[in-house]
């Protein structure tokens, strides 16, 4: 069991915790679980268990596939980003849907270094469950372009024009 497990992961590719999203969430619980019964169970055969996880890796794998080839499928499979801090306002509709509540917002924020929301500017709700925040102009962290004034702009956000090949 210990061994195909390292197999799957080799295979698998790496992936840091912090990085999966939630159908490489499912699909670790699910094999962890076969695993577990594999380990454990002695009245059934092993290779029942070990065409279990194959199959679950192969419906892994033809997802992550299709979801790079398509960018809706991505979004149905991964999800999308929610905007939860637009302009310094707090987006209550993005928040809801993310299932967070403000003072999870708020402890997110302090992770990442901010613990006035006046001084975001706009906050990102990652597919992964991560925060990305984009600071008001004057507490960015201080950068070249800091040095010279003169190329100092307003924070923004930009706009993708093109995504995985399309526009």
């Amino acid at each position: 069991s210990y061994l195909y497990m390292l197999l799957i992961s080799k295979l698998e590719g790496k992936k840091q915790i912090a990085q999966l999203d939630f159908t490489d969430y499912v699909i670790a619980i699910t094999i962890g679980s076969i695993a577990a019964e594999f380990s454990t169970d002695t009245e059934n055969p092993w290779y029942n268990y070990v065409i279990a996880i194959g199959v679950i890796f192969i419906a892994n794998w033809v997802i992550n596939w299709v979801s790079r080839k398509s960018y809706l499928l991505k979004k149905l499979f991964n999800g999308t980003p929610l905007i939860l801090i637009e302009d310094g306002r707090i987006n209550y509709q993005n928040l809801k849907k993310s299932k967070l509540d403000v003072n999870s917002l708020l402890m997110l924020l302090r992770i990442e270094g901010y613990f006035d929301i006046t001084d975001v500017a706009y906050a990102y709700f990652e597919t992964n469950g991560q925060i990305s925040v984009l600071p008001i102009g004057d507490k960015r962290p201080v950068t070249i372009e800091d040095v010279a004034p003169e190329k100092s702009q307003q924070a923004s956000l930009t706009e993708n024009l093109i995504v995985d090949g399309h526009i």
